[in-house]
């Protein structure tokens, strides 16, 4: 079997939550992980939730933040991915520190 390759970590955001949910759990620990970009530079989700909820293709990919209990979540092809921990530049966050990474919505 081959061996798996940081590269293969790489989230499309064109496929359903479930399916980014389950590659997010194949990648994790003691994988690379999976991963997106973030200002250039790789963020690995190491665990998410899924949301079902209804989203615009349009928004496929970016960021949006929930008001009322300040989450963060990514739009994928018809539902949401609920980062819940995250790595950045080598610094963890969890779900409640996201605000310092995602403020004011971005693109992943």
């Amino acid at each position: 079997m081959p061996q798996r390759e940081p590269e293969g970590g790489l989230i499309n955001w064109n496929e359903k939550a479930a399916q980014i949910s389950r590659f997010i759990r194949a990648q994790t620990h003691p994988y690379p992980g999976a991963f997106t970009l973030l200002n250039g530079k790789k963020l690995h989700i190491w665990q998410a939730d899924i949301v079902e909820e209804s989203v615009s293709k349009d928004d496929i990919g970016y960021v949006q933040r929930n008001v009322e209990d300040e989450s963060y979540s990514v739009v994928c092809h018809s539902d949401k991915i609920m980062p819940k921990v995250v790595e950045y530049e080598g610094v963890n966050y969890g779900r409640g520190q996201l605000r310092q990474l995602f403020q004011g919505g971005s693109k992943s």
